[in-house]
């Protein structure tokens, strides 16, 4: 019926399909089954026509997961999100099927957001059930023709949409290039919109925390000193970042200490550390208000499913060590000192040299001078003050700890082995460049064979020349284990050459 039609797929995309991607797809949309924590289950497939088609196997493959976004461990069958969902399911059903302005809205929605807005620091927050429409559909509410949006080229895809939406004028800045967004932002501020030279209406700069195709985290301190300079307001996407980076797991602001009342629009996701499904956007009242009343998500979308806003609010919970487990180590602080100086001192000096020693002697490197009080000890991260000797208190913290120490230690075998992770050392996000989106097909089935369930990305989610091997890392992954000690001692030398 359609042959004298013109052709649907046109272009590169339809060249790229058939001679790039047709012949190792069966590297993507990998088919699972199980719950993908520490380990996962894949299904095999083959094709008899050159990936035209796939057909399963039946044969189950048992792999350790570094493809999911499951950074703290919850996506579990057992446990207290477990019996908390199916609680939800039981009194509240699976579905709401309305949106939340008509007929979809429950109690333990507005025990979400509550919920939200105090893990994040922030006046009020508005939780949608999906988190790409979370930016996608609510950036439009935010801003329209005659604002100027700077936005950094790696921002994700939902991003870019939501921005396309809002008819704003873009201007890309260089990745985490806080000198080419300052440089960018005075010269659109002095020109004015580039048809009337009228003043901009409103000047949003847009982030991420952690970028997921580089791992990288933003310089939050940098561009709140920007954002004040030039009064443009400030969006952060928290996607990857919250739950994952700073103390208390409370995302880039937390890792930055910032004060979350510098950053105008929080906005992040429940799919990665919550192991949940849908996104938020937290700030002022006046902002929340607005969104409600104005946001297409919140209008036309159907409101969050009950048992995923209780896996939320139930991990959440976990992680504030509103569990009930959050004590604190015990430490007393009271020590007996004699009124005599020249004891004090003695006793000081005694002190140090005790100190230094079994801190050298259990590996650490203390910066100062031998004779100093004062003993500077690099740690690159808080998290890595708390060890597995001394008590740290709640599940939730534990779990963070644990995905710092994992990622810590990923990376560092990677580089020993001679690979060169993308990325912030701090991101659970870790991005091997491969350039060539044909080795991602020999990597993702190199590391299939030998039971690790990996991800690689190529066009056009990231740039022509750009294909990547992406791993995740999670708190349920064991260092010691012989499995995950596996994957950092893959040597593929075809990766490196």
């Amino acid at each position: 019926m359609t042959e004298d039609y013109v052709p649907l797929f046109v272009g590169f995309e339809s060249f790229y399909f058939r001679n790039v991607y047709r012949p190792i797809s069966d590297c993507f949309c990998r088919p699972i089954c199980g719950v993908p924590g520490e380990r996962m289950t894949v299904l095999e497939r083959t094709s008899h026509n050159n990936n035209w088609d796939h057909v399963l196997t039946g044969r189950k493959i048992d792999s350790i997961n570094v493809g999911s976004y499951n950074y703290l461990g919850f996506a579990e069958k057992t446990g207290p999100c477990h019996d908390a969902a199916a609680r939800a399911i039981s009194s509240l059903g699976v579905a709401v099927a309305s949106a939340r302005t008509e007929m979809g809205t429950l109690e333990i929605h507005h025990e979400l957001e509550a919920l939200t807005a105090e893990f994040v620091g922030t006046e009020d927050a508005i939780t949608f059930g999906m988190g790409f429409a979370t930016n996608a559909l609510n950036l439009p509410s935010l801003m329209g023709p005659g604002c100027l949006v700077l936005s950094d080229e790696c921002n994700h895809a939902s991003l870019i949409l939501g921005l396309r939406l809002s008819g704003a004028t873009v201007k890309v800045f260089r990745h985490n290039d806080c000198n080419d967004l300052e440089r960018r932002i005075r010269r659109a501020i002095i020109d004015g919109h580039p048809r009337t030279r009228r003043p901009w209406k409103k000047v949003f700069i847009i982030v991420e925390g952690i970028y997921s195709m580089e791992g990288s985290i933003c310089n939050l301190p940098r561009l709140i000193e920007i954002k004040k300079k030039y009064k443009a307001y400030l969006y952060v996407d928290e996607a990857h970042s919250i739950g994952a980076l700073g103390p208390r797991g409370r995302g880039v602001v937390d890792y930055h200490n910032c004060d979350p009342k510098d950053v105008d629009i929080l906005m992040g996701t429940f799919t990665k550390s919550f192991a949940a499904a849908g996104g938020y956007i937290a700030g002022s009242k006046a902002l929340i208000q607005h969104l409600r009343m104005s946001s297409d998500a919140q209008h036309y979308a159907s409101a969050m499913a009950p048992a995923v806003a209780q896996q939320i609010i139930t991990s959440m919970s976990i992680i504030m060590g509103k569990d009930g487990t959050d004590e604190a180590p015990c430490i007393d602080p009271t020590f007996r000192f004699t009124s005599i100086g020249q004891r004090r001192l003695r006793a000081l000096k005694r002190n140090i040299a005790y100190f230094r020693k079994h801190m050298e002697n259990r590996g650490f490197l203390l910066f100062g001078d031998p004779d100093s009080p004062v003993m500077p000890l690099l740690v690159w991260s808080v998290l890595h003050l708390s060890t597995d000797s001394v008590p740290y208190g709640a599940i939730g913290k534990r779990r963070i700890e644990t995905l710092h120490r994992n990622t810590v230690y990923f990376r560092h075998r990677l580089q020993q082995l001679g690979f060169k992770p993308f990325g912030h050392p701090d991101s659970p996000v870790v991005p091997i460049i491969t350039f060539l989106v044909t080795k991602i097909a020999f990597l993702v089935r190199e590391l299939s064979n030998r039971g690790v369930a990996s991800v690689g990305v190529g066009f056009p989610a990231t740039k022509i020349t750009g294909a990547r091997m992406r791993f995740c890392l999670s708190a349920g992954h064991d260092k010691h284990s012989e499995e995950f000690l596996g994957v950092v001692k893959v040597e593929l030398v075809v990766l490196v050459n």
